[in-house]
């Protein structure tokens, strides 16, 4: 008997410039009215199809029916000088 496989996603970007100034979670929410960045389920289908790094391992990990957590993907939206 085989044991399920488990897959531990995350992706963190950060600011090119790396400013010195403070990187509230709010900054991580790209897209999202509630100021809040999608965790657990729905940053799985929030990324999933997305044609990101994040998305090739959701596919991956669905493909091999293992159980996937992801609890927080952390894109930084831009911040300029």
């Amino acid at each position: 008997m085989s044991e399920k496989k488990r897959f531990l996603l995350a992706i963190s970007t950060t600011n090119q410039h790396f400013l010195p100034i403070p990187t509230p979670l709010n900054s991580f929410a790209i897209g999202r009215p509630d100021g809040k960045p999608a965790a657990g389920a729905e940053a799985l289908n929030t990324f999933r199809g997305t044609n990101t790094a994040l998305a090739a391992f959701i596919e991956l990990a669905e493909e091999v029916k293992a159980e996937i957590s992801c609890p927080l993907p952390a894109l930084l939206r831009r911040v300029d000088r």
